[in-house]
Order: C-alpha cells, then structure tokens, then sequence
C-alpha cells in the first residue's frame, strides 16, 4: 500500500470519527499514522543508525558495571573476608556528647590527676541525662545491624536494577542491529 494511500483513507476514517464522537477511534488512527510514518522512514539512516548503537551501548555499559560490581561484592564476601573491618569498626565509633569540648578538656586540664568537683547548670544536667539515654538506645540499635550486611544489600540493589534495566535496553536495540544488519546483507548478497 502507497504512503498517500494510507494516509488518505486515515483523513477519511478520523472525519468520520469525529463525526461519530469516538475518541478512542481517533487516538488509534493518529497512534496508526504515526508508527506508519516512522516505518516508512529510511530504516537505514544515520540519526537512527547512531540511536540504535548507542541505546544498545548504555545498556551493555549497565550490564558490565553491575556485573564488575557484583564480582566485587563477592570476592569481598568469600576470598578477601577482611576488606570491610574498617567499615565495621568506623560504624562502632560512639557520639559525642552534649558537652562543649572545650569545656571538657578545661575541666580536665583542672584535674590533671586529682578529682575535681564540678559544677553544671540544670540544663546541663538534663542534656547529659537526655544524651546518655540517647545514646543507651543508639547502642542497642546499632548492635542489631551489621554495616556490611546493609551495604551490600544496598550494592545488591543497585546492581540489580542496572541489570533489569540494562539487559533488556541492549537486548532489544542490538536485536534490532542485527535483523537489520541480517536483511541488508541479504538485500547485498542478492
């Protein structure tokens, strides 16, 4: 069927689409002129050519990333059990108090060795009482979690959603590189 044809038996369906009040018609005939446009493109043309490499390069890139960081994570887990002690020992590290600094290390410059009276306000007191009660429930929180148990279940995650979305990107525009690169070498070998 001729493109002039096509489009012209489309004119005539959308007026009497609109004649009849069915949206819905209409939508599917512009919806229908408009992937027959596209087909009836140059299929080989550069603007194309370059989209269809280039999709098929993000989503090989997508894949190679999650993989490479997958493999990390499992030397990690398995051969070097030792890399992450650092991430362990650095989410151990206790908050600092309610207390100015300064004023903590005043109060034991005073001291040097002897025990010293000291005297806090009442907001003082409450904020240490507050503090230390914060701190009880941080403790007890963070001994629930395991750093490195979390973050690569975070990695995890990532890793995966790159390859859901990765591998089906490359898939299908290297699918269509090569039923293209199929068909023109047969247009070629005849």
């Amino acid at each position: 069927m001729k493109k002039g044809v096509f489009l012209k038996i489309k004119k005539v369906s959308l007026r009497g689409a609109k004649r009849r009040g069915n949206l819905s018609v209409i939508y599917r005939d512009c919806f229908a002129s408009l992937a027959m446009t596209i087909y009836s493109m140059e299929k080989h043309s550069l603007v194309r050519t370059i989209y269809l490499y280039l999709f098929a390069m993000v989503g090989l890139v997508l894949l190679i990333i999650a993989c490479v960081s997958f493999l990390n994570m499992a030397l990690k887990t398995f051969i070097f059990t030792k890399a992450d002690e650092q991430m362990r020992i650095e989410y151990k590290q206790p908050s600092f108090g309610p207390i100015a600094v300064e004023k903590v290390e005043r109060i034991s410059q005073e001291a040097q060795g002897k025990q010293v009276q000291v005297t806090l306000a009442e907001g003082e007191v409450q904020q240490i009482d507050q503090w230390l009660a914060d701190y009880k429930n941080y403790q007890e929180g963070r001994a629930k979690i395991d750093p490195v148990t979390t973050e690569r279940q975070q990695q995890a995650s990532i890793n995966l959603a790159m390859i859901i979305i990765g591998l089906p990107l490359y898939l299908y525009h290297w699918g269509i590189i090569k039923r293209e690169t199929r068909k023109q070498e047969a247009v070629l070998g005849s």
